[in-house]
């Protein structure tokens, strides 16, 4: 059972023919509260619905929108062998239950999930308590009405309709299925065209920035001083303070831009006055240390410096993305979802997608950016450049459990330091199993199920360099009698450029 969604259960749903609230478990002790559970147990089972049910325990909506959060204790609920032994015992035909306690908000809260409810109608077998042999319920809406001739005609004829499974794959538009894939760009990394011009007027105010050459000095500058006459200054003398001097690296790259940008730089441009760095000691925080520095000399001299420090910083940034942009220029993406569209649920179901080897682009071809930008990609642009855009009638993928389909490709290394984040990995968002086949990639991911007419999003955007026409599929499932093959057009006229 899934944490999230019991979780947004219990803050936002409401009771209806899957789920109900109950503000305090069953008291397993008295007989009048166990009827009262086979009765819901029964309710939900014979309930029009597909998939599993829910009876949520610690919290009840109020009806003037309200909750009421009352959580329980461990002691307060039984296990799942309890309550499946009720109603194994006194429930035919067989169904299954399960029990569990998940924390919310520094509460409690249970969960009792109906499952396999598949061999409507479900009514007591025997008598207990005040439940006669063959009582029944069906649950409509939030309540739990007689099961009257009309449902039970209504239950078989759901049980003589032919069941069928069957899939197609689309492509994704905006959100909305499409009946063709039509192959995007990274038309959203930043516009270096704005960047540009923010350099340039930092790069022309620093070239108007008037400087004295007044720095504050002391005698021990130059000459040393006592141990205890140091500590009291907090001098280290053992490391006497160096000249700071613009790196020639940081002035090629400004000299550079200016000369591209057609600003003459004055004699004067680099003049950081007698500005002085002194070292105070070491930082470290166990995995990495670095040295401390106070700088010394006029306000102007460090404002000047630290202005100068960012031009070449904001430059570096630019350089590294106007690469990264370049790079992946030819780069497009697609996405994918899948729909059940016969009239059943399905499980396990394995998707195999081919695409021409020379058009698909793998971890090892995608570019791999700078450093500097490695944290800003990964925070930013990484979800947008990897992960499919869906609305919400769209189904996150379910990802099958211990299943191969996790790539292990790692394009972007970790990078550890001061100011870089650790980026995990280029397909954080994409769980495909890549296979080389002669000429073919193919591509194949394990859908763990999938609920009648639900339609679930692909595990991740596809990349892929050069004009292709068309995707061909192959789909088998658990409920499905035959592989399910397609072909996809590829519409290549309205790719952005």
């Amino acid at each position: 059972m899934n944490d999230k969604f019991l979780k947004d259960c219990v803050e936002y749903e409401v009771e209806n023919e899957y789920i109900d609230f109950k503000i305090k478990p069953y008291d397993w002790k008295d007989e009048e509260k166990k009827c009262d559970f086979l009765t819901d147990i029964l309710s939900f089972a014979n309930a029009n619905v597909n998939g599993d049910r829910y009876i949520i325990l610690g919290v009840k909506p109020k009806s003037d929108g309200t909750r009421n959060y009352r959580g329980l204790t461990k002691n307060e609920m039984e296990d799942s062998a309890e309550y499946q032994q009720l109603v194994s015992e006194n429930i035919e035909p067989s169904l299954s239950i399960e029990s569990k306690i998940f924390l919310y908000n520094g509460k409690n809260y249970g969960v009792i999930r109906i499952f396999n409810c598949n061999n409507r109608p479900y009514l007591m077998k025997k008598k207990y308590g005040r439940l006669e042999q063959g009582f029944t319920k069906i649950r409509r809406g939030s309540r739990n009405n007689n099961l009257t001739r009309y449902f039970l005609d209504e239950i078989y004829e759901m049980k003589n309709k032919k069941i069928k499974s069957d899939f197609k794959i689309f492509g994704l538009k905006d959100g909305q299925l499409s009946p063709t894939i039509k192959p995007k760009k990274f038309d959203f990394l930043p516009n270096m065209g704005d960047e540009r011009e923010e350099i340039i007027k930092l790069l022309t105010s620093i070239k108007n920035y008037n400087i004295d050459d007044y720095t504050l000095q002391s005698k021990s500058d130059e000459e040393e001083i006592p141990l205890i006459l140091a500590d009291k200054l907090k001098i280290n003398p053992i490391f006497p303070p160096q000249k700071i001097e613009i790196e020639e690296s940081m002035k090629n790259i400004i000299n550079s831009f200016a000369d591209v940008a057609k600003i003459k730089l004055s004699d004067d441009f680099y003049n950081i006055g007698n500005l002085k760095k002194r070292f105070t000691g070491i930082n470290g925080n166990g995995i990495s240390v670095h040295p401390n520095y106070q700088i010394e000399g006029s306000d102007k001299s460090i404002k000047k410096y630290n202005m100068i420090l960012e031009l070449g910083q904001r430059l570096e940034r630019a350089l590294s993305w106007l690469k990264f942009i370049e790079q992946t220029k030819n780069i497009e993406y697609i996405e994918l979802a899948i729909k059940e569209i016969g009239n059943t649920d399905d499980e396990e179901i394995e998707v195999n997608i081919e695409i021409p080897k020379d058009k698909y682009v793998d971890s090892d071809l995608f570019p791999e950016p700078k450093p500097n930008i490695i944290s800003e990609i990964n925070e930013i642009y990484s979800e947008q450049m990897f992960k499919p855009n869906y609305l919400d009638n769209i189904s996150d993928f379910r990802i099958m459990p211990m299943s191969t389909a996790y790539t292990q490709n790692h394009k972007f290394s970790p990078i550890i330091g001061p100011d870089c984040e650790i980026l995990d990995g280029l397909y954080d968002y994409i769980d495909y199993n890549v296979e080389k086949v002669k000429d073919k990639i193919i591509l194949n991911f394990t859908i763990k199920n999938i609920k009648e007419d639900e339609i679930m999003v692909f595990p991740g955007n596809i990349l892929i360099n050069g004009k292709l026409d068309e995707i061909r599929y192959s789909i088998i499932s658990k409920k499905a009698k035959n592989k399910i093959t397609g072909i996809l057009k590829i519409n290549n006229k309205d790719v952005k450029d």
